[in-house]
């Protein structure tokens, strides 16, 4: 059976409800100790596996001995004598393979590094920092010794003298082990590395070369102090055999190279990275880290070839056409001859190219009909330049790479995708969404599959070796506490009369767990200050308080307070009124005096001993006392920080919100447990933003007029340190090709790109990394079971739940007696949450009201047997003949599709086509009358109750209705009702099973979602209104209207200079504020989601750090440092809700897939398998079969791959504009390959003949051939018409490549069905929105991201939008323009050809809509990631090995027809061995097969026959062990099998095989103890014992008895099965021994048929 492998699902769910201890638990009382080295418990556990004690030396030896030179005399003996062992086994290479096995190896609990195991004792003093002689019993018979630390920390050296010079007792050795391994070494080591890194940070570089001499001398001298303790390269633990170490060569070597070279970056790298090896966690997880990049080679090779093949396509379609300008067209002067320079008058930028406002470059065109138009006077013509400083273009492969690329990554992707659309027209957008959908989702998720697999393989290794240990520390304690108790009980017997007079040895353990004591004289202080208990007066008077207090109902009286006083935080905004401000400080002031009072009461309740002791108290104190110092320095000018600490009262939410508590303990248990993995990352980024600042950062300085016209270093520099390290963390976060252009810009191209490239993919790297470490460690046992601990009813829910059960009962039976009719009355099944065409089929249709409507209301029931509750009846009946029939649905999808359309032609064009908006308007009209007759013929056959508790019934019902207005009042426009037609579309899926699944999929998942959405919301509040503290007010500036710029703060200081200007009749003149701001909580959400999004970000940033002061005009990065708010934000406010929400989602697919099975395809996509090729056979022909020889071999598959290879790089070297040698050179080349290519198809169809065509990859060749040839003759139409189908070939590749990238593109494949049902429900939704903002914002203002092509006037421009911002790109551009106000929009403006008036939006429905789709397409391009994911991972399960399908179970029946030619549905059970063997993989058993045969128990029917069913299935069980889809396939056997023999022919089993060869076993041994009977009285024994020990052969001379035959074959000979026991399959001849247990296995014998036995096991 092949290896079984865990799904994401799986292995979430293990890691979900493991609970492991941590180290410090697994413990042993040291007096336990000497007791693992007693015989007897040393024998018992080494019985039961237990490896940690086999490591401890034998009793009555020395645990821990110093190394001296007797004992290195001994290890020098033994290693000699190994040497020779070793040489022995060199020469019995053989003997030595079959028994690798054996081997000894290392212990992996006393590698170096770790700490001391817990089965030994901690070390003497005296042996601390020694030498000592190693533990590890594999290194005896090397020259090795151990040195332990003070934490027992196990360190191992070289016994060999030390650069040949110093031996382990030498006291210059002894005195650098004790330095190297002494921990203030360590702490000294570590405290100048870090301040080499601040030094690293300063602009001064002489001070830094200065200071580095130290450095250098230091690191020179921690490198000498490792050669000395550990020798330098001989040797296995010397210093050049550890990888770390090398760190301090390069150091050392860069550092005097950077004497002759400037080498500064990478000199200060490497000595950054010495930090890694001193901190242990920080080592094994960069270790880990390495070792995990080996296993993403396939995905990250597979996205290579994915993005050559998406550059490859884009060279084809795009080349040369971003170079288009709109060039003014010249007057030509006809009368003067003179030569006019046309090239150089086009590629006159300033002077004769378009230019859009705030645009850097002119304006691109297209000459195809839907592509970009050039305003009136100018001409789309081809220039030389590209736009983004030309970086960006198509026109080689490198730029082209660099280009899909950035479509990968997402960044800044819809600025190309708006160049491409105005270059090349709407056909462009196919190729965008096969790029980001098919391409960019497809590689990243598999991608990020790739780095789940290889975590989550590392976490389950690490998971296993800790629960490993934990079941060796339970068995260990257990024996120990059985030896315990049988000393103890030897103790009693021997002292009778110490009985009871001293504690028993069990309890000396229990001193352990308890508490320390209090330091002298810290209970005689606590008993009089901090409890007080002065008299009776007072202790009746705290109990009263306490009474008080600790009332349930006072909680509750404090959360409200704390909501209320949230809300008062919340409502604060900017400008307010004086009165407002006042009954703000006022409401400040009353919650912090009923906070303080709360504290005040529970300290008096409680005493300040006990209130301190717990955590939520002191919490509560810190919060009181920040308020009332907040209240103390509230005068104080500079101190309004104070304010912020307000936002600690949110969080004593937390005390009652479980989920809010959730989030914070998965923050801190997270940070916990990744905290090595974020020292890491923060590591990179430092080094990363190091390495930037000293490469760049002089070219920034020096060229920066290349990229500002104003000589001015940009907001995105490398020219310090800080400015650096948000350069690093710009790209970190996605933002990358931007900066890239203008670094590419002051430092060149290869450098820039090389580095940005290696910084982003490592950070991506680290970042993905630890995304799913937050993951599993957040959804860990451990944390699951410390929320789960919590399950006690807090006093808020009791306080609620006393007020429920105080309410009034007969109220709460009426409601209960309500809700159980209800219950009654309808009862949903699982067909009925899908939708109605989903339910069992029946004759009649069901109950039209529900059971309590027809009590109440007794009319309702109709005698349908007579008068007219027949003819209702028929009526009835009829409706639901209707609306079951098939076509009935059918022709509504079409109506559907048609309304869809319909709804696609009211763009704002419609006004022009008077004939066209008579027909849509009639047809609307006809189509709300067709949905009007398909409501009431189903509430008739359905009827009212089955319609109305379905949730597509009320859809259809809401869109219907408001399909009314319409019908009505269409004459007067359309109304707020008729606005509901648009999601008339939405009624297509529920006619899609794939869709269906998805939502109900999504349904099941909406608390959870909405649950993490409100403490993302309530998280983000923080921030926004610490937002508010900092940015209120701050975001205004003075503008100039006429030059639109901003005044400088030499013009305009702040608000009263600006208003000075204006009450001078300067019109231009407006004190404006940003759009997206911090003026309220509102405001601040708004601003939040730029920034968690990455889109429209940096506008908010920019206002932030140019602010001042409140009402004072903006100074260009005058407060740089709130980058770090925003920072923050994205840590703590994207990063870990996003993590949350995305383990909240999987941790409820993992709970559906437990419970339904599908998550996001139908059971027939999921049926949907890659099927087996069925084997070609070799045709007869002499010729045609070394043809076949060639195809089919493993070289030729090679070669075309070379060629195919060879071709792609072919098409990787043309580039726009090439001469016309290096156009024909090309060409003859492409012809070349052409031929290939030809030949290989019809070498293929003369060797595999008519099965050519059954392989789907060789008609692709087929077809591509014959394209190719084709294009040769017809070169000149395809160019005009098609797109030259050179790209073709290398899509070939696919069907070569073998091992992890094949799996990586079959579970790609596999995938491809759940991303279709997520992509067509996405593509409804964008459809419905689509017409909902060309109904709505068809007239707004063109600015931002909306222009003549990006807009909402046409259906076709509204999903230009819609599709470009799913991916959230430019979603900040659709909607500033949505939030236009007057002044900035003018609300009359004259629209012409249309009534509606002016081009402002409406404010609320703008944010609405955009942010509302976000929200779903995000969620929707979230859960195909997951979608992604969850299948790699069912695939990489599964397609590992071979996976039965239909194609095998049809081979069967083929080969079955060979050995039943009459169709008897029996064989022989002597063919039965032959019929194994002949079948082909899976399910063939090769020979030597008869032990798995008889292992597999088949029924045997009389005649030793054997059924066809019953063999396939016990194959295909055989195969698949005892995994789920044995049941699944088995009834895919019995329907395969009815198909082939429509009548089964049946027989009662008379015996089994498993049974049949017990009984001949059974025999045979009554045989030989018969025949060594005979043999003892006749005196004949001792001649025949040699041939009886041959293995049987005397049982075939001896005659048989019983009617028992004896098998010809000898089991011993045959291969065994794990699942049979050995007695039952000896040979019959074996002595008296071997014989006793046979009685016992026949009475225990299997069977699966109840049959006669020739042998009764009770009789022998």
């Amino acid at each position: 059976m092949p290896p079984q492998k865990l799904s994401l699902l799986d292995v979430w769910r293990r890691n979900r409800t493991t609970r492991l201890k941590k180290p410090k638990e697994l413990k042993i009382c040291p007096r336990q100790l000497p007791l693992l080295r007693d015989p007897e418990v040393a024998a018992s556990l080494a019985r039961q596996n237990m490896k940690l004690v086999g490591l401890l030396p034998p009793s009555g030896t020395d645990v821990f001995r110093r190394l001296t030179p007797e004992s290195l005399a001994e290890i020098q003996r033994r290693a000699a004598k190994g040497k020779g062992e070793q040489n022995e086994r060199e020469s019995k290479k053989k003997e030595e393979e079959e028994k690798e096995e054996e081997r000894p190896k290392p212990s992996c609990h006393l590698e170096a590094g770790k700490v001391l195991p817990f089965v030994y004792e901690d070390p003497p003093p005296e042996m601390l920092n020694v030498p000592l002689e190693d533990l590890d019993p594999f290194y005896k018979t090397q020259k090795t010794f151990n040195v332990i630390t003070t934490g027992n920390t196990i360190f191992r050296f070289n016994a060999e003298p030390a650069c040949y010079i110093l031996s382990p007792f030498s006291i210059v050795r002894r005195g650098a082990i004790k330095l190297l391994l002494h921990s203030f070494f360590r702490k000294f080591v570590m405290i100048t590395i870090l301040l080499n890194c601040v030094f690293m940070t300063f602009s001064d570089q002489w001070l830094f070369h200065q200071a580095g001499y130290a450095f250098i001398a230091i690191y020179a001298f921690e490198a000498l102090v490792k050669v000395l303790s550990r020798g330098f390269c001989i040797g296995p633990f010397t210093f050049l055999r550890d990888p770390w170490n090398w760190l301090d060569v390069l150091v050392l070597v860069f550092a005097v190279l950077n004497e002759l070279i400037v080498l500064d970056w990478l000199l200060y790298m490497f000595q950054a990275l010495k930090i890694i090896p001193l901190i242990p966690g920080l080592r094994a997880t960069a270790g880990a880290l390495i070792q995990s990049v080996r296993k993403l080679a396939s995905a990250v090779i597979l996205g290579v070839l994915g993005l050559c093949f998406l550059a490859l396509l884009g060279m084809q379609l795009f080349m040369g056409t971003l170079r288009y300008r709109c060039v003014l067209w010249p007057a030509f002067d006809t009368t003067n001859n003179s030569f006019f320079n046309f090239s150089s008058h086009i590629n006159n930028i300033t002077a004769n190219h378009y230019f859009l406002p705030y645009q850097v470059d002119s304006l691109l065109c297209g000459n195809s009909s839907d592509a970009g138009r050039c305003p009136e006077g100018y001409t789309c013509l081809k220039t030389l330049f590209n736009p983004n400083y030309g970086y960006t273009s198509y026109d080689t492969f490198g730029w082209a790479f660099l280009s899909v690329f950035r479509l990968m990554t997402w960044d800044f992707w819809e600025n190309l995708f708006q160049l491409t659309v105005r270059s090349s027209g709407m056909s462009s957008v196919i190729f965008y969404a096969v790029a980001l959908f098919l391409g960019s989702l497809c590689l990243v998720g598999l991608i990020l599959a790739a780095v789940v697999a290889a975590y989550a393989e590392q976490n389950e290794a690490a998971v296993a070796e800790a629960k490993q240990k934990e079941r060796e520390h339970r068995k260990i304690l257990q024996e120990l506490k059985k030896r315990e108790a049988k000393c103890v009980e030897r103790q009693k017997k021997k002292e009778e009369e110490s009985n009871g007079s001293g504690p028993s040895a069990l309890d000396q353990d229990k001193p352990e767990h308890v508490p320390r004591p209090c330091l002298q004289g810290w209970n005689k202080f606590a008993s009089v200050l901090l409890k007080w208990n002065c008299c009776p007066q007072w202790v009746t008077f705290k109990k009263w308080v306490h009474f008080v207090v600790m009332d349930p109902f006072v909680d509750l009286g404090i959360t409200i307070v704390i909501i209320v006083n949230t809300i008062f935080m919340a409502m604060e905004h900017y400008p307010m009124t004086a009165e407002f401000e006042q009954m703000l400080s006022i409401g400040n002031l009353v919650f912090i005096g009923i906070l303080t009072a709360e504290m005040v009461f529970k300290i008096i309740a409680m005493d300040p001993y006990y209130y301190f002791q717990v955590g939520w108290n002191i919490f509560d104190s810190i919060v009181v006392m920040l308020g009332l110092l907040e209240l103390m320095l509230a005068d104080i000018e500079g101190l309004s920080v104070l304010r912020s600490f307000r936002l600690l009262r949110i969080f004593r939410l937390t005390k009652f919100w479980p989920l809010f508590n959730m989030l914070l303990k998965i923050i801190r248990n997270a940070v916990v447990a990744v905290r090595h993995l974020t020292l890491l990352l923060v590591l990179v980024v430092f080094v990363s933003s190091v390495v930037v600042m000293q490469l760049f950062g002089g070219s920034y300085r020096d060229r920066v007029c290349r990229i500002d016209q104003d000589c001015e270093l940009p907001r995105w520099h490398a020219a310090d340190f800080f400015h650096s390290f948000m350069l690093v963390f710009r790209i970190l976060c996605g933002e990358w090709i931007e900066t890239l252009w203008d670094c590419m810009e002051v430092a060149g191209q290869p450098q820039c790109i090389t580095v940005f490239i290696t910084i982003l993919f490592i950070g991506k790297l680290l970042l993905l990394i630890l995304f799913v470490a937050l993951l599993l460690t957040s959804f860990s046992g451990d944390n699951m079971a410390a929320i789960d601990k919590g399950g006690e009813m807090n006093n808020l829910q009791i306080a609620i739940g006393r007020i429920t059960r105080s309410s009034n009962k007969q109220g709460v039976v009426t409601d209960s007696s309500h809700r159980s009719m209800a219950d009654a009355a309808y009862k949903p099944g699982p067909e009925e949450r899908v939708g109605i065409e989903e339910e069992p089929k029946q004759r009649d249709p069901p109950d039209c009201f529900s059971e309590a409507c027809s009590k109440r209301c007794p009319c309702l029931r109709v005698d349908i047997t007579q008068g007219s509750g027949k003819i209702w009846w028929k009526i009835r009946r009829t409706c639901y003949a209707i609306v079951e029939h098939s076509s009935f649905e059918a022709i509504i999808i079409v109506v559907i599709m048609l309304s869809s359309i319909a709804l696609a032609f009211e763009d704002i064009n419609l006004e022009d086509s008077r004939v066209l908006k008579i027909l849509l308007e009639y047809a609307d009209q006809v189509l709300a009358y067709v949905f009007i007759v398909e409501m009431l013929l189903k509430w008739m056959g359905y009827g009212l109750k089955t319609y109305f508790t379905n949730p597509w019934g009320w859809l259809e019902f809401i869109i219907v209705t408001g399909s009314v207005p319409s019908i009505t009042v269409y004459m007067l426009g359309r109304t707020g009702l008729g606005a509901l037609r648009a999601l008339r579309p939405l009624r297509l899926l529920s006619k899609f099973d794939g869709t269906r699944v998805v939502l109900t999929t999504l349904w099941r998942a909406t608390p959870p979602i909405f649950s993490v959405l409100l403490v993302v919301l309530t998280f983000w509040l923080v921030f926004a209104i610490y937002g508010i503290n900092l940015f209120a007010g701050k975001y205004y500036y003075c503008f100039n209207t006429t030059d639109e710029r901003r005044f400088h703060i030499d013009e305009v200081n702040n608000k009263s200079d600006c208003m000075e200007l204006i009450m001078m009749n300067y019109t231009e003149v407006r004190w404006v504020n940003v759009k997206v701001n911090f003026d309220s909580v509102a405001n601040g959400y708004l601003a939040l989601l730029p920034v968690a999004t990455f889109k429209g970000w940096l506008e908010v940033m920019y206002a932030a750090v140019d602010t001042r002061m409140v009402e004072d005009q903006p100074l260009y990065e005058d407060n740089v440092y709130m980058y770090l708010y925003f920072v923050i934000f994205i840590i703590f406010g994207s990063f870990f809700s996003f993590s949350l929400f995305i383990g909240v989602l999987i941790d409820n697919y993992s709970q559906q897939k437990a419970k339904f099975g599908n998550i996001f395809m139908t059971e027939g996509q999921q049926k949907q398998r890659p099927k087996k090729q069925k084997p070609i056979p070799r045709p007869s022909n002499r010729l045609q079969g070394c043809a076949f020889d060639l195809v089919t071999k493993p070289a030729f598959d090679i070669f075309i791959t070379v060629i195919i290879c060879l071709y792609a790089l072919s098409l990787m070297l043309e580039r726009d504009s090439q001469s016309m040698e290096a156009e024909e050179i090309l060409y003859f080349i492409r012809l070349g390959f052409i031929i290939v290519f030809t030949l290989q198809c019809l070498l293929k169809i003369f060797a595999l003949r008519k099965y050519y065509f059954t392989i789907g990859w060789n008609v692709f060749d087929f077809v591509v051939a014959i394209v190719l040839l084709v294009e040769l003759f017809l070169a000149d139409l395809m160019l005009r018409y098609l797109v030259i189908p050179y790209i073709l070939p290398v899509l070939s590749l696919i069907h070569y490549v073998r091992g992890g990238l094949r799996n990586l593109l079959i579970s790609l494949r596999m995938s491809l069905p759940a991303l279709f049902n997520l992509g067509l429900l996405l593509f409804i939704i964008m459809f419905v929105y689509s017409v909902f903002g060309m109904w709505n914002f068809a007239y707004v203002g063109r600015m931002a991201g909306i222009d003549d092509m990006f807009n909402f006037e046409t259906f076709g421009s509204s999903m230009l939008c819609m599709f470009q911002i799913t991916t959230l790109a430019g979603w900040d551009g659709i909607l500033f323009p949505l939030l236009n106000t007057p002044p900035d929009c003018d609300p009359d403006a004259f629209n012409p050809g249309s009534d509606v008036m002016g081009n402002c939006a409406n404010l609320p429905l703008g944010i609405t809509f955009t942010c509302s789709y976000i929200i779903i397409s995000m969620l929707i391009v979230v859960n195909m990631f997951i979608a992604i994911i969850l299948e790699s991972f069912s695939v990489t399960a599964t397609v590992g090995t071979d996976h039965l399908c239909e194609e095998d179970i049809e081979m069967f029946y083929e080969t079955w027809e060979r050995f039943d030619p009459e169709a008897s549905q029996y064989v022989d059970y002597s063919q039965l061995s032959d019929l194994c063997d002949s079948l082909q993989a899976p399910l063939r058993i090769p020979k030597p097969n008869t032990a798995k045969l008889i292992a597999m128990d088949l029924p045997v029917a009389p005649g030793d026959k054997v059924h066809c069913l019953d063999i396939l299935v016990a194959l295909a069980s055989e195969f698949l062990g005892d995994s789920g889809e044995m049941g699944a396939l088995k009834e895919s056997m019995e329907e395969s099998f009815k198909e082939k023999y429509p009548s089964k022919v049946s027989q009662e089993p008379v015996t089994t095989t498993l049974k049949r060869k017990q009984e001949e076993v059974a025999a045979g041994v009554i045989q030989n103890a018969y025949r060594k009977h005979l043999l003892k009285q006749s005196g004949k024994q001792d001649k025949t014992e040699g041939a009886l020990e041959k293995g049987g052969q005397a049982a075939e001379e001896y005659p048989t008895s019983n009617g028992v035959r004896h098998l010809a074959v000898s089991m011993a000979d045959q291969p065994l099965s794990d699942t049979i026991e050995m007695q039952p399959l000896m040979s019959p001849v074996e002595d008296e021994f071997h014989a006793a247990p046979v009685d016992v296995i026949l009475y225990s014998a299997p069977s699966s048929a109840s049959h006669p036995s020739t042998l009764d096991g009770n009789t022998i």
